[in-house]
């Protein structure tokens, strides 16, 4: 469901006891005329990547976390769109050995609901112990997940845009 919000799109539930349900997805239309082609004989040049652009000094190294691909690979441009380097990893087991192994992450960004040992929480107190001063910051897509009272992290609700997750980023780094 994020993944089609983040997209511009929406998704249509059709139940029926007894007959199932029927889940549709609804994506954007690609607008051909935004296609760009090359005349007859020449090579296109490809525009600039956004997943290569070069990290801008002073951005810290941020490690991604969320157990959706999909979701994980927009965030990642996203972020680096921003100028963020990311690290990424797909659950909480494999983030905490990425945090005891790479000192230079500068802002933790993860899930709250995950598979395995570690969720999102969890993630967030080991790291407030293993890394003290490390900015962290909790995204879902629940919308009935609420900040715990313990929770000194701040929360984004998926789906977000880039505008607000860069915004909720200088906040978390001040």
């Amino acid at each position: 469901y994020g993944f089609v919000r983040q997209c511009g799109g929406g998704v249509l539930l059709h139940s029926r006891p007894g007959a199932g349900t029927q889940v549709t997805l609804l994506l954007p239309a690609l607008d051909e005329s935004a296609i760009v082609r090359a005349p007859a004989g020449q090579a296109l040049r490809a525009a600039p990547d956004p997943e290569t652009a070069p990290a801008r000094p002073g951005r810290p190294l941020v490690l991604l976390v969320d157990d959706q691909a999909e979701l994980r690979r927009i965030v990642r441009r996203q972020l680096v769109a921003l100028g963020h380097p990311v690290i990424e990893a797909g659950d909480g087991d494999e983030a905490r050995e990425i945090l005891d192994a790479v000192p230079d992450i500068g802002l933790l960004i993860t899930d709250i609901v995950m598979p395995g040992r570690t969720d999102g929480r969890a993630l967030c107190r080991h790291a407030a112990r293993a890394r003290p001063g490390l900015r962290m910051l909790l995204i879902s897509g629940y919308s009935d997940e609420q900040p715990g009272l313990q929770d000194p992290w701040p929360l984004l609700r998926k789906p977000f845009t880039p505008e607000e997750l860069e915004s909720v980023i200088e906040e978390t780094l001040r």
